[in-house]
Formats: C-alpha cells, structure tokens, sequence
C-alpha cells in the first residue's frame, strides 16, 4: 500500500514537472517583432542584437521593464512600445533620437535631441555645419554632469531649458543658426542668430521667453525688407503692462504684440 503511495506521488510530481516544461517550451519567446522608426540608413544591428537577447525567455515572467531599458547603452535609439503577443511573440517599437542642439561650453560639445536628452559628447573641433542642428553657446553657464542617455545638467537650466523650448517654438532649426546665452546676476539674455543675418536680442528669456520669441519672429514674418533682414536687429522686452515690445535696431516705430 506504501509503496503505491509513494509510486502516485512520483507520477504526480513528473506530470507537474511535464505540464511546468510544456508551458516553458510554449511560453518561451520566439520571434522578436521590432517596428522601426528610423532612417533609412541608420544602422540597427546593435539595436537587434540587444532585443535578440530576449528571444528564448519566458514571455509570461519577462520584465517589461528590461525590454525598456535594454537600449541604454545606446542613445541614439528609444523604445517606445513592449508588448507580449502570447504565445510566444515579444513586439518592440524602436525610434531613433535626432541631433537637434550642440550645446558649445569650452572646448566640449555636448549633442542632444530636442528635450535636451545627451546623446553624444565630443571636440568643438569635430563639428561641422548642418541646419538641422542649433547651435547653443553658454556664457556664465557651466556644465555640471553629461551623461550619455541622460538629460545634461548645467548651472544655468532654466535658461538653458527654456531656450531649448523657444527654439522648437518657432520650429527649431527652420531659419536659427545659432543661439547664445548669457546668465548673469540679475540678468538671462538669449540672442537667436537667424540664417538671413538678422540677431533676435531676448532680454530675461526665462519669463515668458516662448511668448517673446513667437512674437519677434511674427514681426521677422512680416518683413519683406530683404536690406533690413540682412543688416538689423530684433531687441524683445516685457513690458511692465505684460505687454511684449518687438524693436528693430533701424526703425522708429516700437510694436507690441
């Protein structure tokens, strides 16, 4: 009697180790299906051989939060979806990160995409013109942590951030070559060097500079002055009424927007 006891046992233990096996063999993943946004001539072999990684894992007991973050090492990339497709399909949406600014402080350029994320950091030296690209130079700001993957930190954020967002306020790189900031005491100047010549003098760009900004580059808009365009200067203040001043250097009239 004992030993059909004991003989039930082990038939029940090697069916729940069958039945935990099969669901192992059905779970495991597959296929990794990746969606791609990217260019057509961005290479994408690192990409894979990161999300290939996870082929043969449990779907069930995968970590989403590792197909996240498997990309880490790689900033130029961005997983933007995970999903388990069971039984045993793992779909990934990849996009890749564009260079949109080259923050300039010393010798150093630090590239980042729009939301000031750090993709890469190299040698002024090494940088070539492209119009995608603004460039940012800093006075009075210094850069304090620059970590690849990571938003760059510096003494001057605010100025630095919101610089970032007046820029894709009038459509990044459409017609800015270039923006300088200055932090002082009592003072955040933002000066935008547009592609035609004209500079746009933005006096204490941290309050409200994406209504300032708008509105001198409303003005720009409407000048069909080729000979000013290529020769003045925009200066944009707020008034003590919240109203916004638009000035150029070579003309009488004060507009307000």
């Amino acid at each position: 009697m004992k030993t059909k006891k004991i003989f039930a046992i082990l038939i029940a233990v090697f069916f729940a180790f069958s039945l935990l096996f099969s669901c192992v063999l059905l779970f495991s993943v597959k296929k990794v299906d990746v969606n791609y946004a990217v260019g057509e001539e961005t290479d994408v072999s690192a990409v894979e051989k990161e999300l290939n990684a996870f082929t043969g894992k449990n779907l069930l007991f995968l970590d989403v939060a590792a197909v996240e973050n498997c990309l880490a090492a790689h900033p130029y990339f961005e997983i933007t979806e995970v999903k388990k497709s069971y039984p045993n399909v793992l779909t990934v949406g990849v996009k890749e990160r564009r260079e949109t600014f080259v923050v300039v402080s010393g010798n150093s350029a630090y590239i980042t995409e729009e939301t000031g994320l750090l993709l890469k950091e190299t040698s002024v030296s090494t940088l070539t013109d492209d119009r995608n690209v603004i460039r940012v130079n800093l006075t009075g700001i210094n850069v304090l942590s620059a970590n690849a993957g990571k938003n760059l930190l510096t003494s001057g954020d605010e100025l630095l951030y919101g610089a970032f967002e007046m820029a894709k306020a009038v459509r990044l790189g459409d017609c800015i070559k270039s923006v300088s900031l200055t932090k002082a005491p009592e003072r955040n100047l933002a000066v935008f060097q547009t592609y035609s010549g004209v500079k746009i003098n933005v006096e204490d760009a941290i309050v409200r500079g994406t209504d300032k900004i708008k509105a001198a580059f409303a003005e720009y808009d409407l000048l069909d002055n080729d000979y000013q365009k290529l020769n003045d200067d925009i200066a944009v203040v707020l008034l003590s009424d919240g109203t916004i001043r638009v000035t150029w250097t070579d003309r009488s009239e004060n507009l307000t927007r």
